[in-house]
Formats: C-alpha cells, sequence, structure tokens
C-alpha cells in the first residue's frame, strides 16, 4: 500500500494548543505496520509544528522520547520516533521491529500522543 492509499481514519483526533507558552498535545493513531515492523501513525510533522520542540512521543503505554531524524540516531534495539520517507510521524526498534516489542500496543488503531513545547 503506498502513502496515496493509506486510509486517514480522521487525520488527527484531537490538538489541545491551550496549554502555557502555546504547548501543544497531538492525539492520533497507527495507520498501519510496515514490512520491518515500523508502526506508521496518521500524524504529521504540521500536526505538531516542525519548529517546536517535541518533548515526548508516546504510544499506549511506552513512552518513545523525542523525535529522532534518523534510524541511526537511536541505538540498536532503541524504541524510537522519526518522520518517515512518506511524511508521517513512524515509531521504530533500530534493528528490530516496533510491532513485535510493544505487543498490543504496537497494532492498527493503537493511540499515540505527542507533546511539544514552544518554550527553549
Amino acid at each position: 500500500m503506498d502513502a496515496q492509499n493509506l486510509p486517514q481514519h480522521g487525520h488527527v483526533a484531537a490538538r489541545d494548543a491551550n496549554g502555557p507558552g502555546g504547548d501543544v498535545t497531538v492525539l492520533g493513531e497507527v495507520l498501519r505496520v510496515d514490512r520491518y515492523g515500523n508502526l506508521i501513525t496518521n500524524i504529521m510533522p504540521s500536526d505538531y509544528g516542525r519548529d517546536a520542540l517535541v518533548s515526548s512521543v508516546e504510544i499506549g503505554a511506552a513512552r518513545v522520547g523525542s523525535i529522532r531524524a534518523t534510524y541511526g540516531d537511536a541505538a540498536s534495539g532503541e524504541l524510537t520516533a522519526l518522520v518517515g520517507s512518506d511524511g508521517r510521524l513512524e515509531i521504530a526498534v533500530r534493528d528490530g521491529s516496533a510491532a513485535e516489542r510493544l505487543g498490543r500496543d504496537g497494532r492498527v488503531g493503537s493511540p499515540v500522543r505527542v507533546s511539544r513545547s514552544c518554550e527553549s
């Protein structure tokens, strides 16, 4: 399935920009799991603001941390988040499968939360 055929599922479920300093929380979900076990979400960089400091990415009970630029920025076996080639936020495990690592939290429909702050 290519990026043009990904289901949108309402794109982003909620966006709260009322926090202190323009903080934003974006709620989305996993749209699909690719053949490597990466979790492709419905969250785009424009949803949380490309220039903002992302303080955390969470999927289910797992806290992923901040968004990395590439898979290589994570340690082998580390759960990480990055923007994939189709422009969507992905949850991945370097040299592994995020779907396997996260179990029930790593499947289509699983909620994903991105928190960011405009303050430095």
